[in-house]
């Protein structure tokens, strides 16, 4: 359960939340595109390698579980 002043900032205070995204969006215009982009897809290449494994764990896991009820 969520005390009264979490479901305050949660729920309300729009107007706040929609001007921060807003600055940051305004914000990220001017961060260099060069070591940014580089250390992006060098991040990219790791994490996707980790994901389509965990996919690939995660389908093998479903088909046994397929098999089994099936047979």
């Amino acid at each position: 359960m969520r005390n009264d002043a979490a479901a305050i900032i949660h729920d309300g205070w729009w107007c706040l939340k929609t001007l921060f995204v807003a600055a940051l969006f305004v914000g990220s215009m001017w961060i260099p595109n060069t070591p940014v982009i580089i250390g992006y897809m060098k991040f990219a290449r790791i994490i996707s390698v980790l994901f389509l494994s965990y996919q690939g764990l995660l389908m093998l896991i479903v088909a046994y579980v397929i098999n089994f009820s099936l047979v």
